[in-house]
């Protein structure tokens, strides 16, 4: 694995340990912050290893899609769930009458924890 590859596991299992620690502090807008930016460093990862470096969040997300995704590697569910807590983050992050529901904290959480399983496990072959 490229040592680069390897920081951004780090950095996603930072952000997953974070989320799980303000999970418990009922501190849910961070929850959802730190399960995106996760997700987020395990996709850079994953295209880190091929050599990819998207210069956006939305490159990241279109390369992850088109080729972990429609590749077979990924499936949908690791798509949509990327794309539904980078929508709630948005929220978190913009709009100040966003309260996540305990639920919207939970399943970003849970994403996120799926993304990087996946991950490790992908790149461990």
């Amino acid at each position: 694995m490229k040592a680069e590859t390897v920081k951004f596991l780090q950095r996603a299992e930072d952000c997953l340990s974070d989320a799980e620690a303000n999970f418990q502090l009922d501190r849910l807008i961070v929850v959802v912050n730190r399960s995106y930016y996760c997700m987020f460093d395990c996709a850079r990862g994953l295209l880190a290893e091929i050599d990819l470096q998207p210069k956006t969040p939305q490159g990241v997300y279109v390369k992850f899609n088109e080729i972990f995704v429609k590749e077979g590697i990924f499936s949908l569910e690791f798509r949509d769930n990327f794309r539904a807590v980078f929508e709630l983050r948005q929220s978190g992050d913009y709009d100040l009458d966003f309260e996540p529901t305990e639920e919207n904290a939970q399943f970003a959480l849970e994403s996120a924890s799926k993304f990087l399983g996946a991950t490790i496990l992908y790149l461990d072959k």
